[in-house]
Order: C-alpha cells, then structure tokens, then sequence
C-alpha cells in the first residue's frame, strides 16, 4: 500500500522561509568574513550615484563657469561681466574671453536687450588629459530667459584645468566645432 503525506499550503510557507533565512544567514556570515566585499561593494554603489557628479570639484567648476558665462544681462556693465565670468576661469581662458568672446557677446546682448539667467547641470565627463590635469565636461545649461532664437535649455561642454594649488577654474565653454566629436549623429538607414 502507498501512503501519500500531505503537507499543507502554510507548512511549505514556513519551510520556506526558514530555508531563506538559512541563505541570508550564511551570506551574512561570509559578508562578514570578508571585509573587502562589503567595503568593494559600497564603493562601487558611491561611484555611481548622481550626486559624485554634483560634488566634484571638476564638475563643480564647469557649472560655475558655464552659469557665470551665460547669465547675460544689457543692463550689466561689460567690465563687470567679464570680470564675473574671469572669477570661474584660468588666467589664459580668460584673456582669450576678454579678446574673442566677450565684445561679440557684448553687442549681442545690448541689441537684443538680454537678460537672462542660467543654470547649469553637469551631465558627465566626456574626456580627460592624458596628464589628468583636463577634463572635458558635458553640462545641461538652462536659461531662465531665452532670447529670440535661443532654446531654453542646451548641452555645452567645458574644459577645466587643475590648478597649482589643487583648484579647478574653466578654460572655456567649447565651440560648435570643437564638441561635434562628442555628439553622436545616428548613421541614416539605406
């Protein structure tokens, strides 16, 4: 004769758990067992988290640099622009603003009466010098007031520079044709 043995629903349940337990228990005791894991394991959760981007000192300084340059306003006094945005940048960088950028940006912003603030989100850094002393970083710039033609928020890059003392100051803000070879054009299907 064949018995059969009935285990209820509940019972299974129960055992169960008790074989999950079981498992997280002796993963416990291995976690503890070896401390590298545990200590790899949050470094690498630290890593990836979105706010190491907002606290970097590189990335801080491209969104210091990148809102310092496209906060615009006609009612502004030039020197104190060009002064404003020179705090953000290195001693060449800002030179080169104050020759190349800075009178046509000027004339703009007075004929189109601009006023308009920024903020500046960094996205990632996209490159980095092969001395570690450059980085290029992405950044989403949002103006609170767009002029005629301007869109309201767009991707810019910027270069920063480590400093002597272990400071990061922008370079400059990247042309058109300097971060194309960032942007990724999708190849049209035949």
């Amino acid at each position: 004769m064949k018995h059969k043995i009935g285990i209820s629903r509940k019972t299974l349940y129960i055992l169960f758990l008790l074989l999950l337990l079981v498992v997280l228990a002796l993963g416990v005791v291995f976690a503890l067992r070896q401390p590298g894991l545990i200590h790899g394991f949050l470094d690498r959760l630290e890593e990836i988290t979105p706010t190491t981007l907002a606290d970097s000192p590189d990335a801080q300084a491209a969104v210091t640099g990148v809102t310092a340059f496209y906060t615009l306003d006609y009612t502004e006094e030039a020197a104190a622009y060009e002064w404003r945005v020179c705090q953000t940048l290195t001693a060449d960088g800002c030179e080169t603003f104050r020759t190349m950028f800075a009178p046509g940006m000027r004339q703009i912003v007075e004929q189109d009466l601009i006023q308009t603030g920024c903020t500046a989100q960094a996205v990632k850094m996209v490159e980095e010098g092969s001395d570690g002393q450059t980085r290029i970083w992405q950044l989403e710039a949002t103006l609170d007031h767009p002029w005629p033609g301007a869109p309201a928020s767009d991707q810019v890059y910027a270069e920063v520079e480590q400093q002597a003392d272990g400071t990061w100051l922008m370079t400059h803000v990247l042309s058109d044709w300097e971060a194309a070879r960032f942007s990724v054009t999708p190849t049209p299907a035949p």
